[in-house]
């Protein structure tokens, strides 16, 4: 299976899928923090609980979450 950008996996989600382009994109932040390493922790949970790694979702690497496990 050949590798695809991130770009071209966003445009196939929204655009040749069931929604209506950029009119489903919706942009929230969810947290904040005080460094960077905790924003990615976040962010690696919020990964694990919406089971948004592709190919359920677009995220593509769970780096965060591995690393948490090992």
């Amino acid at each position: 299976m050949e590798a695809r950008s991130i770009e071209e996996l966003v445009y196939q989600h929204f655009f040749l899928g069931a929604h209506r382009g950029l009119d489903d994109v919706e942009l929230k932040i969810i947290n904040k923090g005080p460094s960077e390493v905790l924003l990615r922790e976040r962010e690696a949970q919020w990964v694990d609980r919406l089971r948004s790694l592709s190919p359920l979702g677009l995220n593509v690497d769970d780096f965060f979450i591995r690393k948490k496990k090992r």
